[in-house]
């Protein structure tokens, strides 16, 4: 699992910049600074950065190593899992030459997408964050009320946000599972017991952000804008029940253990 990219200047429908007025964007632009400010660390901005190890006139000493310290920033920021840290270290850094400095520029490279990536997922879901806000405040007072064309058009966005979140997110922990699931962070028993079944999930507010996307449909299917964005749908024995926040976090929790 992983709290929580790549390209964040695509406009795309539903990608980033691409449903929200103005204002929104820039207001989630700006949550998104405050919340994850760490990922702009290193020169990190969004676009993909320039190999920290391609500067002119450096030597071949002086590239490796600077290669290795953004590396080991990274890692750091990132939290990569150990293995991985393990690997590289007893590989590519346990020797200066051109082949190792080649495959450190690689690996950093395969960082900075993995990064990239996760900002995007994050600013999606702030878009979408901001959709759901906007349609849980919304008044319409009739079929002849103009608000009904805003809200409508803040449905369709909802859906094609959820849409691409979902397909984003299965993409995100296809191509960067190694750098995601970390086991040495389970207990011993746990991890044991899991073997290959681990497998990554996008987490938000500690809810599963697919599984928050899937009950958010069945809210707005009944026709319950209290409960959306804020509560679980689950399937029992007898159908269905509505779990509030707090309990959709615990039940996410014990279903994970």
């Amino acid at each position: 699992q992983l709290l929580g990219g790549g390209d964040g200047s695509r406009s795309s429908e539903g990608g980033a910049g691409g449903d929200l007025p103005g204002a929104t964007a820039g207001a989630a632009a700006r949550t998104l600074g405050e919340r994850f400010g760490a990922l702009a660390v290193g020169g990190w901005r969004g676009e993909r950065p320039e190999s920290p190890g391609s500067r002119a006139g450096d030597g071949l000493q002086v590239r490796w190593e600077r290669t290795r310290e953004h590396i080991e920033a990274t890692w750091f920021r990132l939290i990569i899992p150990a293995e991985i840290c393990e690997r590289i270290h007893s590989g590519p850094m346990a020797a200066i030459s051109p082949q190792t400095l080649h495959s450190l520029d690689r690996h950093m490279r395969e960082l900075s997408e993995f990064e990239a990536a996760t900002t995007r997922l994050i600013q999606l879901w702030l878009q979408r964050e901001a959709v759901v806000e906007r349609i849980k405040g919304a008044h319409v007072l009739g079929i002849n009320d103009g608000r009904l064309s805003e809200l409508t058009a803040d449905f369709s966005r909802l859906d094609r946000l959820g849409i691409t979140v979902v397909r984003e997110v299965g993409e995100w922990a296809h191509q960067f599972l190694h750098l995601i699931v970390d086991p040495t962070r389970l207990p011993a028993a746990r991890a044991a017991a899991a073997g290959r079944r681990l497998r990554p999930i996008f987490v938000w507010g500690g809810r599963d952000v697919v599984e928050r996307i899937h009950s958010d449909a069945d809210f707005l299917a009944r026709g319950d804008l209290q409960n959306l964005g804020r509560g679980a749908v689950v399937r029992t024995n007898i159908g269905q029940a509505v779990l509030p926040d707090a309990d959709a976090i615990a039940a996410a929790a014990a279903a994970a253990a």
